[in-house]
């Protein structure tokens, strides 16, 4: 371990995978380690070489535009434009330096003496091409110069638009046959952009998740299908509900967003009040799942807008019980990337809306305003909340195969070990924890991530410090990077912060900070390769 080091604070809140006022450290050799290879066609630090070759394969992958692929790497990666154009190609500087040669050769210019040596200081800032080279590479790249970085482009805005608009928004054509060529080059653009996630988002897969989503809330504002389709449409639904975290949250979400954007074709046309009903009530689900989706890809602030979106959609068609679960997962939202205190008020306003009604929400409301009030430090009222939920649960149908959309035992033990535990209820948490490991999947990791922690605060009051922080260690080391594993290190990081500041020199807590430290970091270097 390397506990002894003098470490450097990173406040990783912008890279919206973990809540505020969580820290990573970082190894002060890490730059040392990752010291680029002189001459290498991918030099740069480490992270830099394996996010660069990340974005060229999901460019393949998504036959992105060249622009948008330069605007990729150089926000991502911290490189010039030239030297991404050059990227975006797939040429190495020997390949650029043969192809200006034969450039010139063609407009009846004698071959210029040029290496790739001089190109690379040209893509490095050290040494700036001469007009005659501009020139070649502006025709090498089909591009401007302010475009490889050499100049300002003074065009207005409102005139120009960038290639990621001309990709995603372009829906103002004039005849219907350019209008249907956008959106088809919007949906490729999408499925390529959104399949790939694994961590997070990208900035053009933010543009069109965002775009898609505001096609719909424009559609649901504004104001025939048979009924065999809109069964489809429903099952459609109920399929993607269940397939949550049984398919990995980049495929599920790249097409839970094309469908969304089919039903928002389809609720823009003339339909009858039921089909209308029936379709606005699919497409709230819809927005649910793809507002669950971005939590899991570290992405809370585009999930508070799909779970608004579906609100509107709800309200539209007055479904309380699915306004009061897209208000409950808001709460969930709150509670690991903002405050208990919202998380609590989300619940509450949650249970208001279930009402009598027998739905899910009614008993995953309650539950959920629990854990935050346990969080709050509040246990008396956090018990009393978590017992009516499972009062109401017992009386509700069983929902644990609709996957997102359900709230199953599994679930429920699992809050109520949660709750129970920082109760100091130990007794009772350990059982809840116990009859939640065996209901939940062996795949479902995440999760049982959790529960492994609240055994971890469990051991921790009843005084095992040791066993506590090694608990905690492990269920980190043994947990993969997937989708959802941000709110595993924020409450790893909860165990961290309830432990006595007595204990902070010892030889456990510092193992514990240390693997909390590489887990973190591990899952910021990995987010540039999404």
């Amino acid at each position: 371990m390397c506990a002894a080091h003098s470490v450097e604070v990173v406040d990783v809140r912008a890279a919206h995978i973990l809540p505020p006022l969580l820290h990573v450290t970082r190894d002060p050799t890490y730059r040392r380690r990752c010291k680029p290879r002189t001459g290498s066609a991918m030099s740069g630090p480490a992270s830099d070489r394996v996010a660069i070759k990340a974005i060229i394969e999901m460019s393949r992958r998504g036959s992105w535009a060249v622009a948008v692929t330069v605007q990729e790497l150089q926000s991502r990666c911290r490189v010039s434009r030239l030297r991404a154009y050059r990227l975006a190609h797939g040429w190495t500087l020997n390949e650029v330096a043969t192809r200006i040669k034969e450039l010139a050769v063609a407009h009846g210019k004698t071959a210029p003496r040029l290496t790739h040596d001089r190109i690379s200081r040209w893509e490095n800032g050290d040494e700036r091409p001469s007009f005659q080279y501009l020139d070649l590479l502006c025709q090498l790249y089909h591009a401007r110069p302010d475009l490889l970085g050499y100049g300002v482009d003074y065009a207005s805005n409102e005139d120009v638009p960038t290639s990621t608009e001309a990709a995603f928004l372009n829906q103002d054509a004039n005849d219907a046959n350019a209008e249907n060529r956008s959106r088809m080059e919007r949906r490729e653009a999408i499925r390529g952009l959104l399949s790939a996630a694994g961590f997070g988002l990208s900035a053009p897969a933010l543009n069109a998740l965002d775009r898609t989503r505001q096609l719909m809330a424009e559609t649901l504002e504004r104001r025939n299908v048979g009924d065999s389709t809109v069964d489809w449409w429903e099952q459609r639904a109920t399929q993607h509900g269940s397939s949550y975290r049984v398919r990995s949250a980049g495929q599920l979400i790249g097409d839970a967003v094309l469908d969304f954007d089919d039903l928002q074709q389809l609720l823009d046309q003339r339909q009858g009040l039921e089909v209308r009903r029936r379709l606005t009530s699919v497409a709230a689900q819809l927005a649910g799942l793809i507002g669950v989706l971005c939590v899991d890809l570290g992405e809370p602030g585009q999930a508070n807008r799909w779970f608004h979106t579906g609100q509107l959609a709800a309200e539209d068609v007055g479904d309380r019980a699915l306004r009061a679960w897209l208000r409950t997962r808001e709460a969930l939202v709150s509670l690991y990337y903002a405050s208990p205190a919202d998380a609590a008020a989300l619940a509450q306003s949650a249970r208001h809306l279930a009402g009598n009604i027998k739905c899910v929400a009614a008993a995953m409301a309650p539950a959920v305003q629990a854990r935050a009030l346990a969080r709050l430090g509040r246990e008396r009222e956090a018990t009393v909340a978590i017992q009516h939920a499972a009062r109401v649960f017992e009386i509700l149908p069983d929902t644990s195969n609709a996957g997102v959309f359900g709230f199953g035992e599994q679930k429920l033990r699992f809050y109520e070990g949660n709750v129970l535990a920082r109760a100091g209820m130990t007794r009772d948490a350990l059982q809840a924890q116990s009859r939640a490991l065996r209901l939940y999947s062996a795949s479902d990791l995440v999760d049982r991530g959790h529960v492994y922690l609240d055994r971890a605060v469990c051991l921790l009051r009843a005084g095992h410090l040791e066993e506590a922080c090694q608990s905690t260690s492990r269920t980190l080391l043994d947990l993969p990077l997937q989708a959802g594993i941000g709110a595993v290190l924020a409450e790893a990081q909860e165990v961290r912060a309830a432990i006595p500041l007595r204990y902070h020199t010892d030889k456990n807590m510092k193992d514990l900070e240390e693997v909390i430290r590489v887990r973190c970091a591990d899952l910021v270097n990995r987010q540039p390769s999404l």
